[in-house]
């Protein structure tokens, strides 16, 4: 094992080919209905103002800037976990470590994402833009570090069916 201490650390990343798409559809998405919008307003027959056009162009930089923002987001990157605890490098940001001691509440989706939440941390893994193989070796990492401390045993929500009328939704009688 080497001074650092990642030789039998498990790599998460985003820089895949999944994760790569998952970035660009978002500025993509976001240019594409601005223009749709644009040509839109332009086909309605009548002639475009100074305002109508200033409107247009701050919708598209709006939905651009969101779109960037969502792919270049402080999510994006590579965590390393080990026998010691989580560090997530973003591609953008500040690194960020917590050990499994210091994890103070967990938010765990399992098939969406999760939140490591500590004291000098707080730590999301998104899971639906992972590889599967790595979101299973992940998940199988963080369930055994945390198993002591946690019950992250997934349960089964209950979900009762509403009771609709014709004469809208039943109220519970007085």
């Amino acid at each position: 094992m080497n001074d650092t201490g990642r030789d039998q650390a498990l790599v998460l990343t985003t820089d895949t080919w999944r994760g790569r798409l998952f970035r660009l559809a978002f500025p993509t998405l976001a240019l594409g209905v601005g223009i749709v919008l644009t040509v839109r307003a332009c086909r309605l027959g009548r002639p475009i103002h100074a305002y109508d056009a200033a409107g247009l162009i701050a919708l598209n930089v709006m939905l651009l800037g969101i779109g960037l923002s969502v792919a270049w987001g402080s999510w994006w990157g590579t965590w390393f976990i080990d026998e010691d605890g989580i560090t997530f490098h973003p591609n953008s940001g500040q690194s960020r470590s917590l050990r499994w001691t210091e994890v103070e509440r967990v938010i765990w989706l399992r098939n969406q994402r999760a939140i490591l939440d500590g004291q000098p941390a707080r730590i999301p893994i998104p899971w639906l833009w992972l590889p599967r193989c790595q979101v299973e070796a992940g998940q199988e990492r963080i369930l055994r570090a945390l198993d002591a401390a946690f019950d992250l045993t997934p349960t089964d929500l209950e979900v009762w069916p509403a009771t609709v009328s014709p004469a809208g939704p039943s109220s519970p009688g007085p």
